[in-house]
């Protein structure tokens, strides 16, 4: 039997070792159709393409959610990958004590309000009746100070009043009742033929006749000052719910319905943060990235229970892409990332900025990472995705 002949296949193989491979296109690295074999890129050369790895992050760090007391783990609302909205229940503790007292405090802070507010409502009510009221007092004072007002002009004054002020006569009539009455004190038990004890009887007798007609005439100035004053304040009374609620009524009405408010925005915000205490609360929308512990475990207050991803805005971050091509990139350049997800199908994205923290270097130069906004896309892009970026420069 022959041997194979070996000759020719070494021969081939000789010749494929020693034929020139085509460059590699390494991340970072600017190619020309005029400088493709050029050992350095030139990134200033316009209509340059600049090549980088990198990977998807969300726009947001994660963020860890804890309870804010400590206790048992009653249960986990959601699972890994689950999207929740703002004010979803995630997790829930054991229920806390005392719970009851915050929820009868906010019962009777509403009770409270409901109070208040209708009183303010009947406020209008109660003005009705506050004017008719006035209306009756009216009348029935305003005949009360005609009654006195005539009982006064028909008064017999005596001369000696005339020309004197009320209560000055008074005064004086009082003082001359009290001198008349002083002088015949000592006569007093005297035989009543006696002429002092007679004389002075009749002074005493002269001196209360005055007085008495002082005190009359002073009553009837009283009795008109009187119904004038009550007449005064129907009237008053009447101005005031003329137009509604009394001002001063009205402001203390509203002012007690605003400090039951108050009140009530307090205890809800106690009955809250009691709440909060046992229900863990999804603070904004977002993905439910990953799960720390297990119901029915106890878990300390600020203890991360489950960490949150606001996933509703990626973007793309180059990792490896060479200092030496910062110069000729901008915010507002459009680029196009190729995910090794979906090779097929590249999707455009803009420049946002470029990172102020250098990564690893390639080299003798530094790197710096750029940050891409992607476009709208239905594919089902998830942070941690990796890719290749495309940046165009400007002409």
């Amino acid at each position: 039997m022959r041997k194979p002949r070996l000759l020719p296949l070494l021969v081939l193989i000789f010749i494929a070792a020693c034929s020139p491979r085509p460059p590699e296109i390494q991340p970072g690295v600017t190619l020309t159709p005029a400088a493709a074999a050029a050992p350095t890129p030139t990134p200033e050369q316009a209509g340059l393409t600049i090549l980088a790895d990198g990977l998807i992050q969300a726009a947001q760090p994660e963020l860890p959610l804890a309870f804010q007391v400590g206790g048992h783990l009653l249960s986990i609302d959601v699972q890994a990958g689950d999207q929740v909205r703002k004010g979803d229940i995630l997790a829930r503790l054991e229920e806390a004590e005392g719970l009851d007292s915050y929820q009868s405090a906010v019962a009777s802070a509403e009770l409270a309000v409901l109070r208040a507010q209708q009183a303010l409502a009947n406020l209008d009510a109660n003005a009705g009746a506050a004017r008719a009221t006035a209306l009756s007092e009216i009348a029935s004072y305003a005949k009360a100070l005609r009654d006195a007002q005539y009982q006064l002009e028909n008064y017999n004054m005596p001369l000696y009043l005339q020309g004197l002020d009320a209560t000055e006569a008074f005064k004086q009539m009082k003082a001359g009742l009290d001198a008349a009455l002083a002088a015949f004190d000592p006569y007093r038990y005297y035989p009543a033929d006696n002429p002092t004890r007679r004389s002075l009887l009749q002074a005493l007798n002269d001196a209360q006749a005055q007085y008495d007609a002082a005190v009359r005439r002073l009553n009837l100035e009283y009795d008109v000052q009187v119904a004038q004053a009550r007449l005064d304040k129907a009237l008053a009374d009447y101005a005031r719910y003329a137009a509604g609620p009394a001002p001063d009524e009205l402001a203390l009405a509203q002012a007690e319905l605003a400090n039951a408010q108050a009140q009530l925005a307090s205890a809800q915000n106690d009955l809250e943060k009691a709440t909060a205490g046992i229900h863990l609360i999804a603070p904004s929308d977002g993905t439910v990235l990953r799960i720390a512990v297990a119901p029915g475990a106890r878990v300390a207050a600020g203890s991360p229970i489950l960490v949150l991803l606001d996933a509703a805005q990626l973007q793309f971050h180059t990792t490896n892409l060479s200092e030496r091509d910062l110069a000729v990139i901008t915010p507002g350049q459009t680029a196009l990332v190729t995910l090794k997800a979906y090779p097929d199908q590249p999707l455009p994205a803009t420049v946002l900025r470029i990172g102020w923290e250098a990564g690893a270097s390639i080299g003798d130069a530094a790197t710096f990472p750029i940050l891409l906004l992607l476009a709208p896309t239905p594919l089902d892009l998830r942070p941690g995705m990796t890719g290749r970026v495309e940046i165009r420069s400007e002409e």
